[in-house]
């Protein structure tokens, strides 16, 4: 049976933690958990986390939105993650606002005796698109998120404006546009993929030195590095993962909090995760995924030998 390793960043809303990784605990299911020290319910986060067996690392890593720290706390998951389970083959990043779509046998069943890696890469007339504005505009500038973390920097606008005067005054140079590609940061990678990473960054520091300071690198980096790779089994137009970018209704963030609205449009994709939810926006959506996990659960016992 694969062993899967789940690397979880998560800073809210215990309950939903809960509910998760109920439906993901497994005996061939492994964890290393990231609770930002910021967290105002971080001890009920860590209370969640001693009831789920297999948490193999709990880290406390202030994690910022935007910034470098969320690839810095990825990377160090994986490196913890393939040092203490070396049996394991595939390695997902989900965020405490994920949710399983299937079964844990259905899940399982995906990636089983297989060595692909799954990335969302941008489509070929986006990375035309945005090769000349958009990844540009996020590493030739300084930003400052991890530096000025918390509410107080965005409430008073400050680092807001920071950032607007930097890319006015400052700017750094990019040789090899061509060699960037974007996507979504959330993949579902074989060993070979994480290893043929770990080994990238090992042997070419710089690469690690030049993603401080960006903006919305992890976007950027793990996808730009695997696009290089010659040997490795790669499918960048699915990661398996249900998000929307594109609302069809009114909404007060991207990507949007999906509801009910959105289970028909869910189930009939392939997707085993869908991001985001939130409670309460997303409880009924939250609670018909339940239900169809349990009728797979039920039907997985059912034909079981």
């Amino acid at each position: 049976m694969d062993q899967h390793v789940f690397l979880l960043q998560v800073h809210k809303e215990p309950e939903l933690l809960k509910r998760l990784l109920s439906h993901l605990r497994a005996e061939n299911h492994y964890f290393l958990v990231n609770v930002d020290r910021k967290a105002k319910v971080r001890e009920d986060l860590l209370e969640v986390l001693e009831e789920v067996p297999n948490v193999i690392k709990i880290s406390n890593f202030s994690v910022a939105h935007g910034g470098f720290s969320q690839v810095g706390c990825t990377v160090r998951q994986l490196r913890w993650a393939c040092d203490a389970l070396p049996e394991a083959a595939f390695f997902h990043t989900i965020s405490g606002q994920d949710y399983p779509v299937c079964s844990n046998r259905h899940f399982d069943a995906v990636f089983h005796n297989s060595k692909t890696s799954y990335i969302k890469i941008d489509k070929p007339d986006e990375l035309a698109r945005w090769r000349k504005y958009k990844y540009p505009e996020r590493i030739a500038h300084y930003y400052f998120w991890d530096q000025l973390q918390g509410a107080f920097w965005k409430k008073t606008y400050i680092l807001g404006l920071l950032h607007r005067f930097s890319r006015y005054f400052t700017h750094r140079s990019i040789s090899n546009i061509e060699k960037v590609w974007g996507g979504w940061s959330w993949f579902s990678l074989h060993r070979e993929a994480v290893t043929y990473l770990l080994d990238k960054f090992d042997k070419n520091p710089g690469i690690m030195e030049r993603c401080h300071y960006t903006n919305c690198v992890d976007e950027l980096i793990f996808n730009s590095l695997l696009m290089q790779a010659n040997d490795l089994q790669l499918v960048t137009d699915n990661c398996w993962r249900f998000i929307e970018w594109h609302p069809k209704r009114k909404c007060s963030s991207l990507p949007m909090i999906l509801r009910e609205t959105e289970y028909e449009q869910i189930v009939h994709t392939d997707a085993l995760f869908v991001r985001k939810v939130s409670l309460p926006e997303s409880l009924k959506l939250i609670d018909l995924l339940d239900k169809k996990i349990e009728k797979e659960d039920m039907f997985d016992k059912n034909c079981r030998p």
